[in-house]
Protein backbone atom coordinates (compact mmCIF):
# COMPACT_ATOMS: atom_id res chain seq x y z
CA UNK A 1 0.00 0.00 0.00
CA UNK A 2 1.66 3.37 -1.10
CA UNK A 3 0.70 6.85 -0.22
CA UNK A 4 1.76 10.10 -2.49
CA UNK A 5 2.76 12.33 -0.41
CA UNK A 6 2.47 16.02 -1.84
CA UNK A 7 0.29 17.95 0.51
CA UNK A 8 2.73 17.55 3.63
CA UNK A 9 0.83 20.17 5.68
CA UNK A 10 -2.60 18.20 5.42
CA UNK A 11 -0.85 14.71 5.31
CA UNK A 12 0.57 15.68 8.70
CA UNK A 13 -2.48 16.95 10.26
CA UNK A 14 -4.30 13.36 8.98
CA UNK A 15 -1.22 11.46 10.61
CA UNK A 16 -1.04 13.31 13.89
CA UNK A 17 -3.69 10.79 15.35
CA UNK A 18 -2.20 7.54 14.54
CA UNK A 19 1.42 8.07 15.75
CA UNK A 20 2.47 8.09 19.42
CA UNK A 21 4.55 10.84 21.25
CA UNK A 22 7.77 9.23 20.45
CA UNK A 23 7.43 8.98 16.79
CA UNK A 24 6.59 12.72 16.73
CA UNK A 25 9.63 14.02 18.60
CA UNK A 26 11.96 11.80 16.62
CA UNK A 27 10.41 13.65 13.25
CA UNK A 28 10.83 16.55 14.95
CA UNK A 29 14.25 16.29 14.83
CA UNK A 30 14.20 15.98 11.17
CA UNK A 31 16.14 18.37 9.21
CA UNK A 32 13.83 18.62 6.18
CA UNK A 33 9.47 18.46 6.86
CA UNK A 34 9.68 16.24 4.02
CA UNK A 35 11.42 13.60 6.00
CA UNK A 36 9.92 14.39 9.28
CA UNK A 37 5.91 13.89 7.34
CA UNK A 38 6.90 10.37 5.29
CA UNK A 39 8.18 8.97 8.83
CA UNK A 40 5.03 9.46 10.61
CA UNK A 41 2.86 8.31 7.68
CA UNK A 42 4.76 5.31 7.08
CA UNK A 43 3.84 4.81 10.77
CA UNK A 44 0.48 6.02 10.55
CA UNK A 45 -0.59 3.42 7.39
CA UNK A 46 0.83 0.58 9.46
CA UNK A 47 -1.51 1.02 12.15
CA UNK A 48 -4.64 2.21 10.36
CA UNK A 49 -3.99 -1.33 8.48
CA UNK A 50 -3.59 -3.28 11.45
CA UNK A 51 -6.75 -1.43 12.85
CA UNK A 52 -8.42 -2.77 9.69
CA UNK A 53 -7.38 -6.21 9.87
CA UNK A 54 -8.59 -6.32 13.31
CA UNK A 55 -6.53 -5.77 15.70
CA UNK A 56 -7.67 -3.86 18.73
CA UNK A 57 -6.32 0.28 18.28
CA UNK A 58 -2.47 -0.09 18.58
CA UNK A 59 -1.15 3.11 20.59
CA UNK A 60 2.18 1.99 22.05
CA UNK A 61 5.54 2.41 19.88
CA UNK A 62 6.15 -0.58 17.67
CA UNK A 63 9.39 -3.03 18.65
CA UNK A 64 12.20 -2.88 16.88
CA UNK A 65 14.23 -5.61 16.33
CA UNK A 66 18.06 -5.92 16.84
CA UNK A 67 18.65 -4.53 13.34
CA UNK A 68 16.17 -1.86 13.68
CA UNK A 69 13.02 -3.14 12.04
CA UNK A 70 9.90 -2.49 13.61
CA UNK A 71 6.92 -4.97 14.66
CA UNK A 72 3.99 -5.48 16.49
CA UNK A 73 3.91 -8.61 18.75
CA UNK A 74 0.59 -10.48 18.87
CA UNK A 75 -0.51 -8.77 15.76
CA UNK A 76 -0.02 -11.76 13.17
CA UNK A 77 0.72 -9.03 10.40
CA UNK A 78 4.56 -9.20 9.16
CA UNK A 79 4.82 -5.43 7.98
CA UNK A 80 7.73 -3.24 6.35
CA UNK A 81 7.92 0.25 5.30
CA UNK A 82 10.08 2.44 2.70
CA UNK A 83 9.98 6.35 1.83
CA UNK A 84 11.54 8.24 -0.91
CA UNK A 85 10.92 11.33 -2.64
CA UNK A 86 7.02 12.19 -2.25
CA UNK A 87 6.38 8.61 -1.90
CA UNK A 88 5.24 6.22 1.30
CA UNK A 89 5.13 2.26 0.54
CA UNK A 90 4.30 -0.17 2.96
CA UNK A 91 3.99 -4.00 2.86
CA UNK A 92 1.91 -6.43 4.24
CA UNK A 93 1.65 -10.14 4.32
CA UNK A 94 0.22 -12.54 7.16
CA UNK A 95 2.06 -15.47 5.35
CA UNK A 96 5.57 -14.67 6.03
CA UNK A 97 8.17 -11.65 6.85
CA UNK A 98 8.24 -8.96 3.98
CA UNK A 99 10.21 -6.60 2.70
CA UNK A 100 9.74 -3.97 0.66
CA UNK A 101 11.76 -0.91 -0.98
CA UNK A 102 10.64 2.38 -2.19
CA UNK A 103 13.13 4.86 -4.25
CA UNK A 104 13.46 7.91 -6.15
CA UNK A 105 15.49 7.33 -8.82
CA UNK A 106 17.72 10.01 -9.06
CA UNK A 107 21.03 10.25 -11.13
CA UNK A 108 24.42 8.75 -9.41
CA UNK A 109 27.39 10.25 -10.47
CA UNK A 110 29.18 6.99 -8.18
CA UNK A 111 27.15 4.53 -9.44
CA UNK A 112 30.65 2.65 -10.73
CA UNK A 113 31.34 3.05 -7.00
CA UNK A 114 28.18 1.67 -5.44
CA UNK A 115 27.99 -1.30 -8.10
CA UNK A 116 31.35 -2.64 -6.47
CA UNK A 117 29.27 -3.42 -3.21
CA UNK A 118 26.91 -5.95 -5.02
CA UNK A 119 27.39 -9.69 -6.05
CA UNK A 120 30.07 -9.95 -9.00
CA UNK A 121 26.90 -11.09 -11.43
CA UNK A 122 24.93 -7.98 -10.43
CA UNK A 123 27.69 -5.82 -11.06
CA UNK A 124 28.86 -7.19 -14.60
CA UNK A 125 25.08 -7.38 -15.46
CA UNK A 126 24.43 -3.65 -14.62
CA UNK A 127 27.70 -2.34 -16.42
CA UNK A 128 26.19 -4.67 -19.79
CA UNK A 129 23.44 -2.00 -20.61
CA UNK A 130 23.75 1.42 -22.36
CA UNK A 131 24.67 4.68 -20.42
CA UNK A 132 21.36 5.98 -20.57
CA UNK A 133 19.89 2.68 -19.13
CA UNK A 134 21.91 1.98 -16.40
CA UNK A 135 20.71 4.24 -13.72
CA UNK A 136 17.42 2.05 -13.85
CA UNK A 137 18.92 -1.28 -14.09
CA UNK A 138 21.14 0.29 -10.88
CA UNK A 139 17.51 0.84 -9.22
CA UNK A 140 16.38 -2.03 -9.84
CA UNK A 141 18.81 -4.19 -8.27
CA UNK A 142 19.13 -2.10 -5.08
CA UNK A 143 15.69 -1.79 -4.39
CA UNK A 144 15.38 -5.58 -5.09
CA UNK A 145 18.04 -6.82 -2.43
CA UNK A 146 16.68 -3.81 -0.08
CA UNK A 147 13.43 -5.96 -0.32
CA UNK A 148 15.11 -8.80 0.39
CA UNK A 149 17.01 -7.40 3.42
CA UNK A 150 13.85 -5.85 5.04
CA UNK A 151 12.60 -9.57 4.88
CA UNK A 152 15.10 -11.06 6.74
CA UNK A 153 15.12 -8.22 9.11
CA UNK A 154 18.63 -7.70 8.77
CA UNK A 155 19.53 -4.81 6.99
CA UNK A 156 22.86 -4.04 5.42
CA UNK A 157 23.78 -6.25 8.07
CA UNK A 158 24.63 -9.31 5.42
CA UNK A 159 26.86 -8.20 2.40
CA UNK A 160 25.11 -6.86 -0.41
CA UNK A 161 27.36 -9.53 -2.53
CA UNK A 162 26.42 -12.47 -0.64
CA UNK A 163 22.63 -12.98 -2.63
CA UNK A 164 22.15 -12.41 -6.36
CA UNK A 165 19.27 -10.97 -8.06
CA UNK A 166 18.33 -10.10 -11.63
CA UNK A 167 18.61 -6.46 -12.81
CA UNK A 168 16.82 -6.46 -15.89
CA UNK A 169 12.98 -5.47 -16.58
CA UNK A 170 11.35 -8.50 -15.56
CA UNK A 171 9.19 -7.43 -12.76
CA UNK A 172 8.77 -11.25 -10.96
CA UNK A 173 10.72 -14.24 -9.33
CA UNK A 174 13.71 -11.97 -9.64
CA UNK A 175 15.87 -13.50 -6.71
CA UNK A 176 18.05 -15.93 -8.24
CA UNK A 177 20.44 -16.39 -5.10
CA UNK A 178 18.86 -16.49 -2.23
CA UNK A 179 20.76 -15.58 1.14
CA UNK A 180 22.18 -18.73 2.46
CA UNK A 181 24.04 -19.15 6.34
CA UNK A 182 27.35 -20.47 4.73
CA UNK A 183 27.10 -17.40 1.94
CA UNK A 184 26.49 -15.13 4.38
CA UNK A 185 29.49 -16.58 6.70
CA UNK A 186 31.50 -16.73 3.80
CA UNK A 187 30.89 -13.68 2.36
CA UNK A 188 31.38 -11.86 5.53
CA UNK A 189 35.14 -13.19 5.15
CA UNK A 190 35.87 -12.22 1.65
CA UNK A 191 35.51 -9.20 0.09
CA UNK A 192 33.54 -10.86 -2.87
CA UNK A 193 31.44 -13.89 -2.95
CA UNK A 194 31.61 -17.05 -4.94
CA UNK A 195 29.96 -16.53 -8.74
CA UNK A 196 28.21 -19.97 -7.97
CA UNK A 197 26.72 -19.68 -4.54
CA UNK A 198 28.06 -21.72 -1.63
CA UNK A 199 29.86 -24.96 -3.84
CA UNK A 200 26.56 -24.69 -6.23
CA UNK A 201 27.29 -25.38 -9.97
CA UNK A 202 24.54 -24.03 -11.72
CA UNK A 203 24.11 -20.89 -13.50
CA UNK A 204 22.06 -19.17 -11.08
CA UNK A 205 21.38 -15.94 -13.75
CA UNK A 206 19.02 -18.19 -16.06
CA UNK A 207 15.44 -16.55 -16.51
CA UNK A 208 13.24 -18.25 -14.73
CA UNK A 209 15.43 -19.83 -11.32
CA UNK A 210 14.23 -18.18 -8.95
CA UNK A 211 13.98 -19.90 -5.38
CA UNK A 212 10.97 -22.13 -4.17
CA UNK A 213 11.07 -20.38 -1.00
CA UNK A 214 10.44 -16.68 -1.63
CA UNK A 215 7.94 -14.72 -3.68
CA UNK A 216 9.94 -11.30 -5.34
CA UNK A 217 8.20 -8.88 -7.26
CA UNK A 218 8.77 -5.19 -8.55
CA UNK A 219 5.48 -2.86 -7.85
CA UNK A 220 4.63 0.28 -9.87
CA UNK A 221 4.06 3.17 -8.05
CA UNK A 222 4.81 6.34 -10.12
CA UNK A 223 7.00 7.55 -13.17
CA UNK A 224 10.80 7.90 -11.96
CA UNK A 225 10.32 5.74 -8.77
CA UNK A 226 11.47 1.89 -8.77
CA UNK A 227 9.74 -0.17 -5.79
CA UNK A 228 10.55 -3.99 -4.97
CA UNK A 229 8.69 -5.93 -2.21
CA UNK A 230 10.05 -9.75 -1.55
CA UNK A 231 8.42 -11.94 1.36
CA UNK A 232 9.76 -15.70 2.97
CA UNK A 233 6.80 -18.14 1.37
CA UNK A 234 6.02 -19.06 -2.30
CA UNK A 235 3.49 -18.46 -4.73
CA UNK A 236 1.71 -15.20 -2.67
CA UNK A 237 -0.15 -12.75 -4.60
CA UNK A 238 0.75 -9.05 -4.39
CA UNK A 239 -2.02 -6.60 -4.35
CA UNK A 240 -1.76 -3.22 -4.80
CA UNK A 241 -3.54 0.31 -3.26
CA UNK A 242 -2.35 3.76 -3.59
CA UNK A 243 -3.77 6.25 -1.77
CA UNK A 244 -3.15 10.15 -3.16
CA UNK A 245 -5.64 11.89 -0.82
CA UNK A 246 -4.96 12.71 2.95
Amino acid sequence: MGLRIDQEIQWSKACRPYVTKNELDKSARFRHSADAVRHIAGRALVRRMLEAAGHKKFDDDFFLNPYGKPYSPGSGLHFSISHSGSMVWAAFCREAPVGIDVESQLTLPDLADLATQLHPREAQAIDSFSPEERTAAFYRCWTRKEAVLKALGKGLSLPLNSFQVRVDSSDTNWLVLPPDEDCRAEAGKNQHAPEHGCGQEEDFSKQGAAPATWTSQDVWCAGGYQCSVAALASGLEVDLCVITDP
